[in-house]
């Protein structure tokens, strides 16, 4: 799995889209998981078009099931060298007071890898936490990356503050001021 995020990094970066990693291979990343079946891809939405267009030169634009709970503007899903492929530009999700978006610019891309000359750009734990929280089904996840700051400490805290300046159940507010009040 990692030669192709390798071999994905290079094209995307060949073509200059802000892009990044989430989900499950974000948590590998940082050695709060170990098995991953897929790779989330966060993808500025200037640059949405271009990457569908190389995505669909190189693998395989594969059919989505809809979720409700999700409204973002962009979702697409690709098999590329066996491995899926889950696209995002304009990642929202529902919830009870509202819609909360995932913010992709360059702020949110906080750490990256070299692997064999290569730059693989990766988003924060702290979006994703707040993320994850908002999922259904997704709390095995919140734990990891909670124990995982708690022992490593918050390094994003200026992406959690911008988080309240999202539409948030009050809940999600009330345990971001708490992570900020606590660091």
């Amino acid at each position: 799995m990692d030669d192709i995020v390798v071999d994905l990094a290079q094209v995307l970066n060949e073509n200059h889209i802000l892009w990044g990693i989430g989900g499950s291979y974000l948590l590998k990343s940082y050695g709060i998981l170990e098995d991953v079946h897929d790779l989330d891809i966060l993808v500025s939405e200037k640059d949405i078009d271009k990457t569908l267009e190389i995505l669909d030169s190189i693998g395989e634009r594969k059919t989505i099931p809809i979720k409700n709970e999700y409204t973002t503007r962009h979702f697409h899903v690709f098999s590329y060298k066996g491995l899926s492929l889950d696209i995002m530009s304009g990642f929202r999700i529902k919830h009870v007071d509202g819609v909360y978006e995932f913010i992709l610019d360059n702020k949110a891309i906080v750490k990256r890898e070299i692997r064999q000359g290569i730059s693989i750009p990766y988003t924060s734990l702290e979006d994703w936490l707040i993320a994850y929280k908002l999922m259904k089904g997704r709390q095995e996840k919140v734990e990891m990356i909670e124990s995982y700051l708690h022992t490593h400490g918050i390094g994003n805290l200026d992406l959690l503050k911008r988080n309240l300046s999202q539409d948030l159940p009050v809940e999600i507010r009330v345990y971001i001021e708490k992570l900020l009040a606590n660091n």
